[in-house]
């Protein structure tokens, strides 16, 4: 695992894409326990929390369709900044309107290029290790993409026996903008190039 660690900090196209989405799991997890709570206190039906959080999902299965066209069109770097930047958006809408239907398109919106990022990720960082490494690497960066969830949760949890739901996302909303400036301030990030290109 030391290896993996030191693997990842070692790079800095791989430091800024994990530290990004360490930061993208922290402000994005909470999020869905500040919408059901927001939407229990607007008396809203059970099954319409159920349709809202399954939204993401929805928007998941569409973002599918658009790994091969995002890949063609962004370098991968440019996906993590692209990524960061929806889901402060969806962050910030949700935000500011509180109504079911928005938050539903807000959560597909966020949920349709988290494919894109997947797939960007293994390329990134798990096929840029020597095969030796690639088991502690994937560790490592397992460990920094899910560090940041419980802690998100328990901070979100104590959030919110103080203040609303709405300003709790307001928070989670200005951590997600924290994570898209980072991912665009890092130069390795935005330049980084795909395999093939890289080769050539």
């Amino acid at each position: 695992v030391l290896l993996g660690l030191k693997t990842i900090m070692g790079n800095p196209v791989m430091r800024a894409t994990t530290l990004a989405l360490c930061l993208v799991n922290t402000a994005g997890y909470p999020v869905f326990l500040s919408l059901i709570v927001r939407m229990h206190q607007n008396h809203a039906a059970s099954g319409t929390t159920g349709l809202v959080v399954a939204a993401m999902a929805l928007g998941g299965l569409v973002g599918t369709a658009l790994v091969k066209p995002l890949h063609k069109v962004l370098r991968p770097g440019w996906l993590v900044i692209v990524a960061c930047m929806v889901f402060a958006v969806g962050d910030i809408g949700m935000t500011c309107f509180a109504a079911p239907a928005v938050d539903a398109a807000f959560l597909a919106l966020s949920g349709a290029v988290i494919p894109s990022a997947v797939v960007m990720v293994n390329v990134l960082i798990l096929q840029a290790v020597p095969d030796e490494q690639r088991g502690r690497t994937a560790a490592a960066l397992d460990m920094f993409l899910t560090i940041g969830i419980p802690a998100g949760m328990l901070v979100a949890s104590a959030t919110l026996q103080w203040f609303s739901p709405t300003a709790t996302l307001l928070g989670l909303s200005l951590l997600m903008t924290v994570a898209m400036l980072y991912a665009a301030s890092q130069k390795a990030l935005r330049a980084a190039q795909w395999p093939r290109a890289q080769a050539s």
